[in-house]
């Protein structure tokens, strides 16, 4: 009972002075406030590298796509290529037959 009185006068004490209050609790702040930062560095610094793996996988995902949409482009090209080759040689035929 006497620790609950202490307390409630201290309280009291605290909030009649602001001004005690406040150059208490500003060193305090800045300390927490560093312990914070130096704290929650390497969770900072997990999550970056989370994000760069991510990043790295959707890059290799991409790359694999477009890399298959690469050989079907190679593939359309030697197929026109062809095309174009016997339409050539059936313009010569038409041509020499008159047809043209």
């Amino acid at each position: 009972m006497l620790i609950l009185l202490v307390l409630c006068l201290s309280l009291a004490f605290l909030f009649k002075n602001e001004g005690i209050v406040s150059s208490v609790t500003s060193p305090i702040r800045s300390v927490v406030a560093r312990v914070d930062s130096v704290v929650s560095a390497p969770f900072r610094s997990l999550d970056s590298l989370n994000e760069d793996i991510h990043d790295l996988f959707d890059t290799y995902s991409e790359n694999k796509k477009l890399k298959k949409k690469v050989a079907e482009l190679e593939n359309q090209s030697e197929v026109i290529d062809s095309l174009k080759s016997e339409n050539d040689q059936y313009s010569v035929f038409c041509y020499r037959k008159g047809y043209c």
